[in-house]
């Protein structure tokens, strides 16, 4: 145990729970981009095409939605291997828009796969189970996408991209367990206003959170933090206020424990992302996403000129400390 010095150890406890302390080991699965998008690729590959294959192969039967949702699937997939190929990884100007589709084509599938559980009558049968499972491992896939997006803000070493993914990451992996739960104790429900706000309300958070950070809305902190109110504001609250005025968290303990998470949730968003950041921080963020949009254009130019990843990093560490500079002489003439 680390010895404490000059009574310094209050100081110790706070510093320990802080995000900050384990961004360097977050950071570091970003170290090469291109092997983490390969990884991607293979584990993408290998379980959609076992899911999907193993039952078509089984019935002799090609005439499944699954089949053809794969094909376009694949097409990504295989976009985004040719695209590291050539030299753009995920994160990369060239890599985003093949990986956005990819990402486009699983929420589809995911989406899909929950409208047939909520109105499939098949309750604790293989064919649930493997419609739950094919849920679970495309949200697990399109977490991942989510970290090539945020890329930019967490090897910047903002608190708040890691922060606000885990907890944007834990809610999506709630509301697909609670879709399994609800219909493994409800059976066939979709008339019931519980299925309907949580298949709504998945449906808008996969819209509503990977669409905007295609488009760039995890590029600087005040997007950010604009884009987690508004995702929250529209998917948690309206299913947390439909689950208290219908009563329905009195059917499982885990439906419960979802809306009770889902409270934190809204609550972190409204006091941190809105208050502490949008409302009383605003002038900073202004001033932050300028810098951060000059740091963005210069990385996209160097990377389209070839230049390699520490050559990248020290002219863009150049920047920030001018940046730095003119931010603190800005700020305190305010």
């Amino acid at each position: 145990m680390a010895e404490v010095k000059d009574g310094n150890f209050g100081d110790m406890i706070s510093r320990s729970f802080q995000t900050q302390t384990y961004v360097p080991i977050f950071n570091s699965w970003f170290l090469n981009p291109r092997i983490t998008t390969l990884i991607w690729v293979y584990f993408v590959l290998f379980y959609w095409t076992i899911i999907v294959m193993v039952p078509c192969i089984a019935y002799n039967d090609l005439k499944r939605y699954e089949f053809y949702v794969w094909i376009f699937g694949m097409i990504g997939v295989c976009s985004v291997y040719y695209a590291v190929k050539g030299g753009y990884p995920a994160d990369s100007p060239g890599g985003k828009p093949v990986i956005a589709f990819t990402a486009t084509v699983i929420s589809v599938d995911c989406a899909i796969d929950a409208y047939k559980i909520l109105t499939d009558n098949y309750t604790g049968t293989l064919s649930q189970r493997a419609h739950f499972a094919i849920m679970m491992l495309h949200t697990i896939t399109l977490l991942w996408t989510t970290l090539f997006f945020y890329n930019r803000a967490v090897v910047n070493k903002k608190n708040l991209a890691w922060l606000s993914l885990l907890v944007e990451w834990f809610d999506l992996i709630f509301m697909v367990i609670a879709i399994y739960v609800i219909h493994h104790i409800l059976g066939e429900c979709f008339h019931s206003a519980l299925c309907i706000g949580y298949f709504v309300v998945l449906t808008l958070n996969l819209v509503l959170w990977f669409f905007p950070i295609m488009l760039g809305y995890s590029d600087t902190e005040r997007s950010i933090h604009i884009h987690i109110v508004v995702l929250d504001m529209c998917t948690d609250f309206p299913l947390v206020v439909t689950i208290i005025l219908t009563q329905a968290y009195t059917i499982s303990w885990f439906i419960f424990f979802d809306v009770i998470y889902k409270l934190i949730v809204l609550l972190r968003s409204i006091t941190y992302h809105g208050v502490l950041n949008l409302f009383l921080r605003r002038e900073e963020l202004r001033l932050l996403e300028r810098h951060q949009k000059e740091q963005i254009e210069l990385e996209n130019r160097l990377m389209d000129e070839g230049k390699n990843v520490d050559e990248i990093s020290i002219q863009v560490n150049d920047l920030q400390i001018k940046q730095q500079q003119s931010l603190q002489v800005r700020l305190s003439q305010h």
